[in-house]
């Protein structure tokens, strides 16, 4: 997770662990309400770069 530094309205941590890469969201919720469609767009860009492999997924 990565911390909002003063002034700062949204952080993007990224981490390789597993093989996999995991991606994390921060926001100030007044600057950045919908970070909930930000993370689902997100999700659905990189799913497109490697689609899910159901068998992969925990």
């Amino acid at each position: 997770m990565a911390p909002l530094a003063r002034g700062q309205s949204l952080a993007v941590a990224m981490s390789p662990y597993g093989g996999r890469v995991h991606i994390g969201l921060v926001a100030d919720g007044e600057a950045v309400p919908d970070l909930d469609a930000l993370a689902a767009a997100l999700t659905a860009e990189l799913d497109l770069l490697d689609p899910p492999d159901a068998t992969a997924r925990t």
